[in-house]
């Protein structure tokens, strides 16, 4: 009976760890021509918090969005939470969920092989 358990357990576990996953990720490039400051909320759920407040040099870019799902659809990934502040000179731009949607769905686009989706945020409208 022990055996039998095991073995339902061990084909279970490897169907769950076969999921396949997807990774999106989004990154923020200054095309300012000046430093902005980025700050994220809700940014990933496997890595660290964003460290607030990183200051970004002109033509540098920032990882701002990191995402391991179990689905394919960024719009059901991102969480309603999600926020980029970018701020230079006192002024500042907000990006929540659906506006960081609309901002992907113009930006460059990568993919590596089935799983991995990479953005680049690279437009000039963002610049405080």
């Amino acid at each position: 009976m022990t055996k039998h358990v095991l073995c339902l357990l061990s084909i279970l576990l490897a169907g769950c760890s076969s999921q396949p996953k997807s990774v999106f990720i989004a990154n923020f490039e200054n095309v300012c021509g000046y430093t902005v400051e980025v700050s994220t909320h809700d940014y990933s759920n496997g890595k660290g918090s964003f460290p607030a407040g990183q200051r970004l040099a002109a033509d540098d870019s920032i990882e701002v969005l990191s995402y391991i799902v179990f689905n394919e659809t960024l719009e059901d990934s991102v969480p309603g939470t999600y926020r980029l502040d970018i701020a230079a000179h006192g002024k500042s731009v907000s990006l929540d969920k659906q506006r960081l949607l609309a901002h992907l769905k113009h930006s460059p686009i990568e993919q590596k092989g089935n799983a991995i989706t990479i953005w680049t945020i690279n437009d000039t409208s963002l610049c405080p």
